[in-house]
């Protein structure tokens, strides 16, 4: 019997970092780091808890509700927005809709963040164009995790389409 027997699923399925090499982890790395996300939250201890994590490797816009939120997609346009849900003058979902029904906003991915977890709720924040819906409390970890991948996907597209209409 071979006691050197190796598993032969990673040779035939390599996990997804042994594709990139070091020059290309640390390009996406950069493109993440250039990209900006407006956090959109009425309460002050989590924007700074959001803010003082993502500042190190993104811009951080910061708005205190939907209303706030949509005056500043007039000249600044993100990379990712974080919204709470439950917010005063214009909540999170309506915030998203109003975004995912304009032509100029839709593109940008929207994570939207709340205490109403319960299956209802995650079903509406989808039904209004959220890209991804975390309940609180959650963890740091899953949200830049997320955070991150909606941001990567997305420059894929824009990549993908600017390609398209070069040739």
């Amino acid at each position: 019997m071979d006691t050197t027997h190796k598993s032969y699923i990673k040779n035939w399925v390599p996990l997804p970092n042994e594709f990139k090499t070091e020059d290309q982890k640390q390009k996406e790395n950069k493109q993440i780091a250039k990209r900006t996300i407006l956090i959109v939250e009425d309460e002050d201890d989590v924007q700074i808890f959001l803010q003082s994590y993502f500042a190190n490797h993104h811009n951080i816009l910061i708005t205190e509700d939907g209303l706030d939120g949509l005056e500043k997609l007039k000249t600044l346009k993100p990379d990712l927005i974080i919204s709470d849900v439950m917010m005063p003058n214009m909540d999170g979902f309506e915030f998203c809709e109003k975004i995912k029904s304009d032509p100029e906003l839709c593109h940008i991915p929207v994570l939207l963040l709340t205490a109403l977890g319960d299956d209802e709720n995650l079903i509406k924040g989808f039904e209004f164009g959220a890209d991804e819906y975390i309940s609180k409390p959650f963890s740091l970890k899953h949200l830049a995790l997320r955070a991150d991948k909606l941001i990567q996907n997305n420059l894929k597209l824009k990549e993908h389409f600017k390609k398209q209409y070069a040739s």
